[in-house]
């Protein structure tokens, strides 16, 4: 569990890196956002002083042909100066503000203070400027005067005519009205400034904002790939030490890799399991190199003992013609019986053949043997269909009955009044084929049993027609694998019973 952990943890801390970077990220977005809203908000003050002023001249300067055009633009007028005063008071209670620097923040402050000094001309400017809008009389003599702007007509009537209190009126007006020409100059000219440097400065605090994600993705991707590499490498080290084993031509040559994870966690079990892989790898090539050499001997061995077969069977092909003209049936028959039993022996090419063949080729034997003794052999053979189309190893049963007919059987034969029997079974036990030869010879001491299968082949009886039941069974082992192969079950004077275990083979599974 000990990778497991590991796996989690660089993946949590990996998680937590990029949780945070882009927690930075989103609050770094909002801050800019705000801030390009705070340069927003600038350019809307300006904006907006910029429409009271043009208002404001309009009111005072307008080419007008009567007081009802003044009329239409009032509401303006009084709405301008609330769109700024809002504006401004948005701008100023920005709490970003705080992050620019003391001189855009004294500007502002001087900016906003002069503002609340205009604002408030102007308001009572415009409470006079709607009474004297609103007065009957007033706008009758308004409108009699020969003035080209209303600024001019009321400065004629504040000389010239009226009562006293109205004179003190457009005194007031005129009075408030300068203050705000007066003031309005300066204050076009902090707005302008603020509203040139407050974007700079925004944009400089950007570029900051976005070098520190940048360096913040950049050491997250460094620490997740430190971390990454510290768990995956010694995974990239095993999986090299395999890829290595497994391009390597030659097994022997292979070294086994020792410790190349040195954490105490699931890789190293895995670790441990290639070494000992590696050791198996070793030892099961050197036990296949062993079989492929007792396979070549056995093989040299056999070839030792060919003869021209060609010259063989033209020969018995003569005799057998020979004893047929001359009228010697039986002999004729059986050296027809002993040419076949050669073929079969010699010649025969195919590695596996149908137990009906080597049934066959026993016939033969069985032929030649009852010539020798007589006919004193009583052989029987209990075999069905089914398992005569069974697939079993070429001459596989031949040595066994001839060693039962010269080693234990060869006594009774010899007697004129003979009881030898000599039985072939087959049985088929759950998925195997079983095949025995049960002889009632002189049997084999319950000492001997156990080393017919693990002696060595003695070599001064190579050339006898004992082969041995060791190379018949290492036969069936190296074909079949280890769950098959002979057992001997034998009653010294009494009886011998060899079988012999095989898996069920079909012709569609031989094919």
């Amino acid at each position: 569990m000990k990778l497991i952990r590991k796996i989690v943890s660089t993946t949590m801390t990996s998680s937590i890196f990029f949780i945070f970077i882009f927690s930075i990220t989103v609050v770094s977005t909002r801050i800019m956002l705000n801030l390009k809203d705070l340069s927003n908000q600038t350019i809307e003050v300006l904006s907006d002083w910029n429409a009271l002023d043009r208002l404001t001249n309009d009111v005072l300067y307008y080419r007008l042909d009567s007081v009802s055009r003044l009329e239409s633009i009032e509401a303006n007028w009084i709405q301008a100066t609330a769109d700024l005063d809002e504006s401004f008071g948005k701008l100023k209670n920005n709490k970003l503000l705080n992050l620019l620097s003391e001189d855009i923040n004294n500007s502002l402050e001087e900016s906003w203070y002069l503002w609340l000094f205009s604002q408030e001309k102007l308001i009572v400017g415009q409470q006079i400027f709607n009474d004297i809008l609103h007065g009957d009389e007033t706008n009758a003599r308004i409108d009699e005067i020969d003035r080209t702007t209303f600024y001019e007509k009321l400065l004629f009537l504040k000389d010239t005519g009226g009562t006293y209190q109205e004179k003190q009126i457009y005194q007031s007006f005129f009075s408030h009205m300068y203050v705000l020409d007066v003031t309005s100059e300066d204050f076009t000219i902090l707005l302008k400034d603020i509203n040139k440097k407050i974007p700079d400065e925004i944009d400089s605090y950007i570029y900051y904002i976005l070098i520190t994600v940048v360096i913040s993705l950049i050491l997250v991707i460094i620490v997740s790939l430190l971390s990454a590499k510290r768990t995956i490498q010694p995974i990239v080290r095993l999986a090299g030490a395999v890829r290595e084993m497994s391009d390597n031509d030659y097994p022997a040559d292979m070294s086994i890799t020792g410790n190349i994870v040195d954490e105490d966690d699931e890789l190293s079990i895995i670790n441990d399991g290639f070494n000992r892989m590696a050791v198996k790898i070793h030892a099961l090539y050197d036990e296949s190199l062993s079989r492929e050499k007792e396979k070549r001997d056995a093989q040299f061995r056999a070839l030792q003992y060919q003869i021209n077969p060609h010259f063989l069977y033209n020969t018995l092909a003569t005799l057998q013609m020979t004893a047929a003209v001359q009228g010697y049936k039986n002999m004729a028959e059986n050296i027809q019986s002993l040419s076949r039993l050669l073929r079969n022996t010699i010649s025969k090419s195919d590695h596996f053949i149908t137990v009906s063949e080597e049934l066959n080729i026993m016939n033969d034997y069985i032929n030649i043997i009852q010539i020798r003794y007589k006919n004193r052999l009583i052989f029987k053979s209990s075999v069905n269909d089914r398992i005569s189309e069974m697939f079993i190893p070429a001459l596989i049963l031949q040595p066994l009955l001839e060693n039962a007919v010269l080693h234990g059987l060869s006594e009774k034969l010899n007697r004129e009044s003979s009881d030898a029997l000599l039985n072939i079974e087959g049985t088929i036990s759950e998925d195997h084929l079983i095949l025995t030869i049960f002889d009632n010879g002189k049997g084999i001491s319950s000492d001997k049993i156990p080393t017919l299968l693990s002696k060595e082949i003695n070599k001064n009886t190579e050339n006898s027609v004992h082969i041995g039941l060791k190379n018949i069974n290492d036969r069936i082992i190296l074909l079949y694998g280890a769950g098959y192969g002979v057992n001997i079950e034998s009653v010294q004077g009494e009886y011998t019973r060899v079988s012999l275990k095989l898996p069920l083979i079909t012709e569609e599974e031989n094919a």
